[in-house]
Formats: structure tokens, sequence, C-alpha cells
């Protein structure tokens, strides 16, 4: 798991100072349950924390080890299960903060962004580009059929998570990647569409995050069909209120049984990036916050 002990921590004493009369130490209980270690008059306060399970707290109170209240959802485990990868986020404050990688999140293991534009973004969608031989709409961003988020972009797939809206989210961005590398990134609101129909992946108020394109750099993506008739896979770098036109995923004449290469025509990488500026590596992703 990506969140280091001490930053779990951290949100713990964050909250035991908050505790009137209890001294926050760095106690440590080998196994979960109740410590070994007696409470007495000369250690009244004293908290400890098990090895087991960081998140779990001891108070020794009144000659009595009593679990102390913790409301920090830090992904770390499926009881520790936040409401979103935001809700993490927001458990953690000043220097310490969690990493990218898989929390859990509504009892699901889930890739987290925790870096980009202050991080707290929930993986919802992903693909990647002429790897899959025949497509089905199950991979579609707005297809009701659940494919696990739980991977890195270095083990590129797809995934899908129906019911976007379940995280409670009002900003969404859509990413561009190339063999992990992110090549740009726009964010903008909440569609609520995108649980339900291909329009959703579009926002009329996208912002850049990142655009290292040498080619319609600060031109947010957009769904594009560009003729393939395969909506909810397929965008635009080009012309994002048009979307019958240009291409920078699948080209024209793309069906789900037989898909034309059309990467990265509307961006071109550069060659801090990839030696070859199209027709590439190509995963593109949808996350939520």
């Amino acid at each position: 798991m990506k969140l280091a002990t001490f930053c779990i921590l951290i949100a713990i004493m964050s909250q035991l100072s908050q505790a009137a009369a209890v001294k926050a130490t760095n106690g440590t209980n080998k196994n979960s349950g109740a410590p070994n270690k007696p409470c007495t008059k000369d250690n009244q306060a004293e908290s400890l924390y098990s090895l087991d399970n960081p998140a779990e707290i001891w108070i020794c109170s009144n000659k009595v080890w009593k679990p102390f209240g913790l409301t920090s959802h830090t992904g770390e485990t499926k009881a520790l299960s936040a409401n979103s990868c935001k809700h993490i986020v927001d458990s953690f404050s000043g220097a310490c903060a969690p990493e990218d990688g898989v929390y859990w999140v509504q009892d699901l293991q889930v890739y987290c962004d925790m870096t980009t534009d202050g991080g707290g973004w929930t993986l919802v969608w992903q693909h990647t580009y002429m790897k899959h031989k025949t497509l089905n709409e199950n991979m579609f961003y707005f297809s009701s059929y659940y494919q696990p988020c739980d991977k890195n972009f270095t083990h590129p797939d797809w995934c899908n998570i129906p019911n976007k809206g379940r995280f409670n989210p009002t900003e969404q961005m859509v990413v561009g990647y190339h063999k992990g590398i992110m090549v740009f990134a726009y964010k903008g609101l909440y569609n609520c569409n995108i649980d339900h129909h291909w329009i959703g992946a579009h926002s009329y108020i996208f912002k850049k995050v990142v655009d290292k394109c040498l080619k319609s750099n600060g031109i947010p993506p957009a769904p594009s069909v560009h003729e393939s008739g395969i909506f909810g896979l397929t965008f635009d770098k080009v012309s994002p209120t048009n979307y019958y036109l240009n291409c920078n995923t699948y080209h024209k004449g793309s069906t789900l049984k037989s898909q034309n290469d059309c990467r990265w025509h509307d961006c071109h990488l550069p060659s801090t990036i990839s030696s070859k500026s199209y027709s590439t590596d190509m995963t593109m992703a949808i996350f939520v916050r």
C-alpha cells in the first residue's frame, strides 16, 4: 500500500491532540486488540497504536485500555475504506500527503491520483488504444459494466466503474498517457451524463492542467466519433464542440471488430517523451473528484 506508516500516524496524532488529556505518543502494540501492556496510574492517557493496523488506537484511561474513535479514512484497508480519493487526501494535512496508488474506496480497490492538481482524483475509466483486437460496449465509459480500476498505467488495460456519481464528484479530468507518462490533462465540472451517455466525457468549462502536445496545445480533449461509430471510446483534440471531425485515438472507419490507428494525431508527442510523435502507445483515462 502506498501510505507510509508515519503518514497515518500524523493523521492519528492530529486527532489525538484534539482529545482532552491524551498524550499522543509513539508507543506500539504488537497485535490488534487491547494492549498487553499494563494500564496503571503511571501511564494514564498514554496512547498506543497497533502494528497490525496503525489506525487502531488505544488510550489508557482509569487503569483500563479503551479504543479511541479514529475518524480518518486512509483507504489502507477495507475497514478504513474512504468515500473517494479526495476523502483520503482530506484526512491528511501539512507536509504529509498520500502517494499515487491503489486504495480502498467504498469497499472497492481503486487507483487514486494523489499528486496532480492537488490530488484526490478517483480513476473511473481507462482504455489503451490498439491493444485489443476486438472491442465491446462494456469498455465504453458510460457502460454499466464493472471492470476494476485498480492498476497503474505501467500495466495498461481497460477499466470502468459504473455509477461514477457514487463518489459525489464536482469535477472530472480527462487525461492522455504515453507509457505511464502524463501528456495532457484537462479538468472541468462533473458531467452527470457520464454514467449513461457518450456526451458525459465532455465538460464545457475544461481548464488545462497539463499539456505537452506539440500540436493543438491548449485545446481540451472531447468525445469524437469521426465516422467510427464507437462513441464511448474515441476522442479528438482539435474540435471539442464538433464530435464528427478529427481524431486522436481511433481513426474513421474503425468498428468494434476492427480499428484504424489515430493515436496522438491531434497532439504530436515531443521527442522528450517518445521517438515517434504519433501512432504509438496511448492510454486515455477519466478521473473524478
